[in-house]
């Protein structure tokens, strides 16, 4: 932040409470509250406006600048910041520290209390701490409580952080996830710019998406489908029954299997990150969706370790290989089923650590038998198919016809993709607000009709097939 910033920051605090306060700077200064005129404020201005605002009952709230210092009401030219360095680092190194840490990375923005509790376990010490050092903020609203960083050291705590995180890499054990760090800075950073674009967003409600995907990919709107609503699914909220119990959370692990060349990649990664090459703008949320092509099992299990408290998507487009390296099957289980994983070998341990991304796979596999009876040959497909939502491609003619069909109209240019940005806006916000950037949390409540509706459809199931092999 620049002095001239700090500035205005100051005077927009102070003299723009009320009228009598906005009229003290203009007579005294004959200025306007905006950067060309307030860089012609001097500090003895400053101070002296100060002196006439004591005469204003106004809140006496502290500030805490890298130039400028306010204390219960008296102006002071000394800046605070290696003061406030001192006290935020007092507190990350304490007891409390895992917890100041995650509390500090949520209050950028005005936090709601309801949803600091879901993000960090037991935190009222946490909470207090701060506030007690006059670090962060409290107040209530609409019967609402809620925290949030002083304006004037974000910069500050940001920094702050980021070398804190810098220090905790030591306790990642796995080089590769330390060396993985990076990457994700570069995708938060991503995401938080993207975010910061969007000044507002359409609403896309089920039949938007339905209509704009079967203009645009015909038959093969359904895959597309699925993995954009798995992109809703990311932010991985709580769902809560009626008497305001979790049940289970909005994630899902996605999994395309079956015959190769069957659109499978399209759908999970083209559509997601897009294809310059091919004009296909991306429609998945910016900076969450981890490509994992060319990448080993073993590889994966490592950097996984930097995921950690994380909601990412991995993007895997031939996951089958993943299966076939030598004790890979259980650490990959553990991962779909978000629980710790712990890996040894002679001369390496990683972890454990508790993994809590997603992934979105690409299956191939040998599919033989018609309908519903078909037989999968791959021992290792019981590992996916209990563990993701599981989508079957088969190479039939029909389906062949559909591929080249789009093929031809993406190459011609007859794809209208215009409302892509659309439905990518809608997805970073909704995963913004389930990840608590918005400062509110609000899980999704689970409703008897959305039985009703399973046990149609489930009803429909059973009246196309002779017995049933699975459980529900």
């Amino acid at each position: 932040m620049t002095r001239l910033q700090e500035k205005k920051m100051l005077l927009d605090k102070y003299f723009r409470v009320n009228e009598k306060t906005e009229y003290l700077l203009r007579k005294r200064l004959h200025l306007d509250f905006n950067l060309d005129n307030i860089k012609h404020v001097t500090d003895e201005e400053l101070s002296d406006l100060f002196e006439d605002l004591k005469k204003y009952n106004i809140p006496k709230d502290n500030f805490y600048g890298q130039y400028y210092t306010v204390t219960d009401g008296n102006f002071s030219l000394r800046p605070s910041w290696d003061e406030m360095k001192e006290r935020i680092l007092e507190c990350v190194y304490s007891e409390e520290g895992e917890k100041v840490y995650k509390v500090l990375r949520l209050l950028e923005r005005k936090t709601d209390y309801a949803l600091i509790k879901t993000k960090v376990f037991n935190c009222r010490k946490a909470l207090d701490m701060l506030l007690g050092r006059d670090i962060i903020k409290k107040e209530f609203s609409q019967g609402r409580t809620v925290y949030y960083l002083r304006d004037e050291i974000k910069f500050l705590v940001k920094n702050i952080l980021y070398r804190v995180n810098l220090t905790e890499e030591t306790k990642i054990k796995s080089k590769l996830a330390k060396e993985e760090l990076m990457e994700m800075r570069r995708m938060d950073l991503e995401f938080e710019n993207y975010l910061s674009e969007i000044s507002d967003y359409e609403r896309v409600d089920l039949d938007f998406l339905l209509d704009y995907l079967k203009k645009s990919f015909g038959e093969l709107y359904f895959d597309i489908f699925l993995s954009i609503i798995q992109q809703y699914s990311l932010s991985d909220v709580n769902i809560i029954n009626s008497s305001n119990e979790t049940v289970m959370k909005t994630g899902f692990n996605l999994a395309f299997f079956g015959d190769p060349g069957t659109g499978k990649t399209f759908a999970i990664d083209t559509i997601i990150r897009g294809d310059e090459t091919k004009n296909i703008p991306p429609h998945g949320i910016p900076g969450r969706n981890r490509y994992c092509g060319g990448m080993t099992a073993a590889r994966f299990i490592r950097i996984g370790e930097a995921y950690q408290n994380r909601k990412f998507n991995f993007i895997i487009p031939e996951f089958n290989d993943w299966f076939k390296y030598r004790g890979m099957v259980e650490p990959m289980k553990l991962a779909m089923e978000q629980k710790e994983i712990k890996y040894e070998i002679k001369d390496e341990v990683v972890g454990p650590y508790k993994f809590e991304s997603f992934f979105t796979v690409n299956y191939n596999t040998k599919i033989s038998g018609k309908n519903y009876k078909i037989t999968i040959q791959d021992p290792n497909f019981n590992a996916i198919e209990d563990r993701m939502l599981c989508r079957l491609h088969r190479l039939t003619q029909d389906r062949y016809k559909a591929i080249a069909e789009s093929q031809k109209n993406v190459a011609l240019g007859k794809i209208d993709l215009r409302k892509s940005r659309e439905i990518r806006d809608h997805l970073t916000y909704v995963y913004a607000c389930g990840q608590g950037y918005g400062g509110f949390y609000k899980p999704v409540l689970l409703e008897e009709r959305v039985y009703e509706t399973m046990e149609d459809l489930r009803d429909k199931i059973l009246d196309e097939v002779d017995d049933i092999r699975f459980s529900p």
